[in-house]
């Protein structure tokens, strides 16, 4: 599970046929944190370096970090502080996906079970929360247009591995901001 490898979250989520945005909220409402870095003090002082540096230079933003800066209303901010935000068109297209997948029960009630530890948990969702996550899911991709480069990556639908095709529809998902 996340809990126990020290893998990125982008990876598990690709391992278990999710979205990284998905897994991610997933992940919150369990009440298990997500890891991002350890924040110790050295860390912190490299990070503040190397801002500083990149200020005007550009950043490429992978799904998480794009959908974290959205929730957090910082884009416009990012793209004030560094100029260029670049975006892989598959984190665009994740987000038309996950809004495409909630409008197919526009208008009607959805339950799903699910897991907390070893207690099987129903989650009823009513026409009205399924109308608020389309609007999430809007105003996410209007933002990214608004405030980000939405670029195509090319290479990562390439990727080999023992003479055999990485499923590529997952790695695209991990890869894509660093062809970018």
């Amino acid at each position: 599970s996340y809990v126990d490898l020290a893998i990125p979250v982008s990876a598990v989520a690709a391992m278990s046929h999710k979205s990284v945005v998905e897994f991610s909220e997933h992940l919150v409402q369990s009440g298990i944190p997500l890891h991002s870095c350890q924040g110790g003090t050295d860390e912190r002082l490299e990070a503040i370096r190397s801002l500083g540096k990149a200020q005007g230079q550009g950043a490429v933003l992978d799904t998480l970090t794009v959908w974290t800066a959205h929730r957090l209303g910082l884009l416009a901010e990012l793209k004030s502080y560094f100029g260029r935000l670049l975006v892989p068109r598959s984190t665009v297209d994740e987000f038309m996906e996950l809004r495409t997948k909630e409008d197919f029960n526009r208008g009607r009630e959805t339950m799903t079970l699910g897991y907390q530890g070893e207690q099987a948990v129903r989650d009823v969702r009513t026409p009205q929360d399924t109308e608020r996550m389309i609007g999430i899911f809007d105003q996410a991709i209007a933002d990214i247009q608004a405030n980000c480069e939405i670029m195509p990556s090319n290479g990562s639908d390439n990727l080999l591995f023992d003479d055999d095709r990485v499923g590529w529809i997952e790695v695209a998902k991990i890869l894509d901001p660093i062809y970018l």
